[in-house]
């Protein structure tokens, strides 16, 4: 998963997924820039994360339209 993509995508911080996360910002600095590797339970939270902030995008804009 690319994570530089997901916080942009989310206009998020390192410190925002980070704490979403459990995992501190310097983690987040280090897989973007593939230092190091997320380990298997934080990418299953990276894909948490990412569904969670694709459903919210997706009522958001529903609610919008709905106005």
């Amino acid at each position: 998963m690319d994570v530089l993509a997901l916080r942009r995508k989310f206009k998020l911080t390192r410190e925002d997924l980070g704490s979403m996360l459990g995992v501190s910002s310097m983690a987040i600095y280090r897989w973007e820039k593939g230092k190091a590797k997320p380990r298997l339970i934080a990418l299953k939270g990276l894909e948490r994360v990412r569904q969670q902030l694709e459903r919210k995008n997706k009522n958001e804009r529903r609610e919008r339209t709905t106005d």
